[in-house]
């Protein structure tokens, strides 16, 4: 498998290159007692956000989205890398 990226540390306008398709490993509230991860597909981009598809460890299939906003306010609370 490729060697993991983190996207947070790259510039806000290299969420482009994530495209529809591409695997993600999101975890939120690292660290904390909300602490989840989601592993997922991303279903939709558009440049400052994208959105993913992740199943939970009950099966259940759900979608949420990652913004930019989000990585440069809480850096250290929201983890993206790129699986392929």
């Amino acid at each position: 498998m490729e060697k993991m990226n983190l996207l947070k540390e790259i510039t806000i306008f290299d969420l482009n290159k994530i495209k529809p398709g591409t695997k993600v490993q999101v975890t939120w509230y690292k660290g904390t007692e909300m602490e989840y991860t989601h592993n997922g597909e991303v279903i939709i981009n558009h440049g400052e956000k994208f959105y993913y598809n992740f199943v939970d460890k009950e099966g259940y299939v759900g979608h949420c989205y990652v913004n930019a906003l989000d990585l440069k306010s809480y850096p250290d609370s929201l983890i993206v890398e790129v699986k392929s």
